[in-house]
């Protein structure tokens, strides 16, 4: 795994175009343990860590439990794509 100048521990990080100073982007997949040590180096809690997740059934729902941890509710193998990873500045 790749460190970038800024910090960045995903491998080929690019800024975001609506959240220049606090989003970066990965190019391709990022597995659970690549996300859960990003996590654990920054201290963050995502959005669905503290709401649930957001899952489109027939409109928008959120479900309580599912989190990049935990993408379907119960505990996913690390090398799945992290799911469910929006994080807000200040939340």
């Amino acid at each position: 795994m790749q460190r970038a100048e800024d910090g960045c521990i995903l491998s080929t990080c690019e800024q975001s175009t609506w959240a220049d100073q606090h989003l970066k982007m990965d190019t391709s997949e990022v597995t659970i343990a690549e996300f859960s040590e990003f996590a654990d180096a920054v201290g963050l809690l995502t959005k669905a860590e503290k709401e649930g997740g957001m899952v489109y059934e027939s409109g928008w729902v959120t479900k309580k439990g599912w989190n990049w941890r935990t993408p379907y509710g119960v505990p996913s193998p690390s090398d799945e794509p992290a799911v469910h990873i929006i994080s807000f500045p200040n939340r």
